[in-house]
This record gives structure tokens, sequence and C-alpha cells, in this order.
């Protein structure tokens, strides 16, 4: 007689799997500089570039559960800073960091015309409030009337 497992099978397992493959994707990525990468784009200090992030002016991947081996994505160091401050810190008060940030910069919004929050950050011609609207919208239920 066999035995039967009593332990229920986790219904999110495979997309937590899947968020993980992505993660040590991104980290992987050429496109996400290490702290030397970025002193080095940058011509800063590695103390300085993670001064930055401690102060929230751009914001870094790490493995979960890792202290160290910050990864940079590089479209930050080639924007306004402060408009990308500006963001960070909006998004710092709806309580989103790291990968939340990450995430919410890659993802097309059709209240973007379907561009990126990041695309959106790096035109500088664009102005930032549809986009500090949208962070309330999504994170804070904030829904904009005056």
């Amino acid at each position: 007689m066999s035995k039967q497992s009593n332990a229920k099978p986790d219904p999110l397992a495979a997309a937590r799997a899947r968020g993980d493959a992505y993660k040590q994707l991104e980290l992987a990525s050429a496109e996400n500089l290490t702290l030397s990468e970025a002193a080095k784009r940058t011509g800063f200090s590695t103390t300085w570039i993670n001064a930055l992030r401690q102060r929230g002016e751009l914001y870094a991947l790490i493995d979960p559960g890792q202290e160290s081996g910050f990864r940079f994505p590089a479209w930050q160091f080639d924007c306004y800073k402060e408009r990308l401050s500006t963001v960070l810190e909006a998004l710092s008060i709806a309580g989103v960091e790291g990968w939340g940030v990450h995430a919410f910069m890659y993802n097309a919004s059709s209240d973007l015309s379907h561009r990126t929050p990041r695309d959106y950050i790096l035109d500088a011609g664009t102005p930032l409030e549809e986009l500090l609207r949208i962070i309330g919208r999504r994170y804070t239920g904030e829904q904009g009337g005056q």
C-alpha cells in the first residue's frame, strides 16, 4: 500500500519559479551594471554611487537574501537626476522598492501611450505629472480627483 502525501501543492510555485528565473536573468544582464561598472561608466566613486542609492536617487537590484552585489540598471545614468529621483521618491512613499521599482519601470502602460515609465523618464520633454498620477492610482489608491 502506498502512502499518500498530505502536502498540498503550492498553486504559486510555478509563478515564483518564473519570477526567480527572471531575477537571475536580470542580475546577469549587461544592462544592469555592477557597482564597479557603474562607477567606471559615470566617473563617480563607488562610494558616491552607493550614497545615491541609499538616498533614493538611484535604484538597484539585488539577489533576494543578499546584502551585497547590487546591480544598477544602466539607463538611470542617461536621464536627468531630478526626473528619476522624483519618480523614485513617489514609489518609495508608496512602499515600492527594488524589484517592484524595476518591474514598474519596464512595463508599458496604456496611460502613457503604451510607453514604459523608464522611457517616459528618459524623455526630458515629457512632464512627469501623469506618471506620478499612475503611481498614486496603482500603489496608493489615489484617484487623482480634485
